[in-house]
């Protein structure tokens, strides 16, 4: 199943994004996208009264995230769960990539 992560291209050269377009872009309204603050999944990038930013980086596992709550009828704590196991998922490719490179390294030697 190809997901379109980016409606609009100009976000692409962006390094943040305000409340509603990560809402937008990830099918959830701006009230869930604040319990997920509340919950600690993801993390703005400054809040102020008048504007919340985020990082370009929570679309792609937001919007993972909640097309399987939506393909399941889950709850939100679901997407919680979710972001975590992604992010987790996420972090141990990165070692992985790491250790690769260094075997790959030593080998050459």
């Amino acid at each position: 199943m190809s997901q379109q992560i980016f409606k609009n291209s100009s976000i692409e050269t962006c390094d943040f994004l305000d409340l509603n377009a990560l809402s937008s872009l990830c099918n959830i309204s701006p009230e869930e996208v604040r319990e997920l603050i509340d919950y600690g999944a993801i993390k703005p990038m400054n809040s102020t009264m008048l504007e919340i930013q985020f990082s370009v980086d929570y679309i792609k596992p937001l919007q993972s995230a909640c097309q399987i709550r939506q393909d399941y009828d889950l709850d939100l704590f679901s997407v919680v769960i979710f972001l975590g196991f992604l992010n987790r998922i996420e972090e141990l490719e990165a070692k992985v990539q790491h250790l690769l490179a260094t075997a790959h390294n030593e080998l050459l030697k």
